[in-house]
């Protein structure tokens, strides 16, 4: 018995399989679309099937009505019997969902330009035009919010500009010639950059800024993309196919609080750019199941097979990270 069950691949959609079953195996994801109800209309309604079917009947699913909604949505950016990618489709569906189910909010009292140093209405601003107007638990789960900060170098000047950021996702780099841990990326998208010939609109030198990112909100649910496709220099992508060292938890500590995060699922991408497979590897915690309770299994379609470890260390296929808040 597993957990949930497989799912048909029904032409190169291995992708999407894999998407599928790391949300499944998210528990908050997972509740989300069972606990809710959506019209039938909507991608959401066809993503809770699935998700019913895989988790509470343990079916194996070939979720047609699935991909013939999702195609029907974007038919200039998908098409059956093409291989995606499963970052960008992780964008598309969440996106997507965001505004199915959205329900308006108020706009800003106060427009950018009569309050330029007030945060708060900048992020307002910034949450009113980005989440299309709209806001929802979906929403709430799965985004962050970052501050941007920019400081003048100039010595006798060093004013500071704030800008709020959305995420929904962390894409880190990857070096191309090392094993690093997951930690140390994430600590690296952080860290202070140096940018030339930045204006300073305070004192009006051009002597650049240094510039750094700040996590102001972490989200519930916090989806970390490793970036492994990296553009050559004649405009063609190859994959980094070095390991990178991961970790089944997270903890951050900011604002004297400390966040912690357990791994719940990951999506793998197998083989190189141009000719790749994708899989899932979850962390079962489901109560019901004595069998597979606290196990780690690996999804490739319909096939599932239990595992006695992941591969933490130096693992070279590892894409798309889910970790949950505890």
């Amino acid at each position: 018995m597993s957990p949930s069950g497989g799912l048909g691949n029904l032409g190169l959609t291995c992708a999407i399989n894999s998407l599928i079953q790391c949300i499944t195996h998210t528990p908050t994801l997972r509740n989300f679309f069972i606990n809710n109800s959506f019209d039938e209309s909507t991608l959401a309604y066809q993503f809770k099937d699935v998700i019913q079917l895989l988790y509470i009947t343990k079916a194996t699913v070939a979720p047609k009505a699935f991909l013939a909604r999702l195609y029907s949505l974007f038919p200039t950016i998908l098409r059956h019997g093409e291989q995606h990618d499963i970052c960008e489709l992780w964008m598309l569906i969440s996106d997507k969902i965001a505004d199915e189910i959205g329900r308006s909010i108020d706009p800003p009292l106060k427009k950018l330009e009569d309050a330029p140093n007030d945060i708060e209405n900048k992020l307002h601003h910034v949450i009113y035009n980005c989440n299309n107007k709209k806001i929802s638990d979906w929403i709430q789960y799965i985004q962050g919010i970052q501050i941007s900060i920019l400081q003048c170098k100039n010595e006798s000047c060093l004013e500071q500009y704030y800008n709020p950021e959305l995420f929904t996702t962390i894409t880190v780099d990857i070096p191309t010639n090392e094993i690093v841990d997951l930690a140390q990326l994430l600590l690296n998208f952080y860290k202070i950059e140096e940018m030339d010939g930045w204006k300073c609109d305070k004192c009006n030198q051009i002597l650049g800024a240094r510039k750094q990112c700040k996590i102001s909100k972490l989200p519930k649910i916090l989806i970390i993309v490793i970036k492994r496709f990296l553009m050559t220099e004649n405009g063609s992508f190859q994959k980094i196919h070095n390991g990178i060292n991961i970790s089944d938890s997270l903890e951050f500590t900011f604002n004297n609080n400390t966040y912690k995060y357990r791994l719940c699922s990951y999506g793998n991408h197998l083989g190189s750019y141009n000719g790749g497979h994708y899989t899932s590897t979850i962390y079962n915690i489901d109560e019901s199941d004595n069998e597979n309770h606290n196990k780690w299994l690996y999804y490739d379609d319909t096939n599932i097979m239990k595992l006695d470890k992941p591969s933490f260390m130096s693992n070279k296929e590892v894409y798309i990270l889910f970790y949950e808040m505890i």
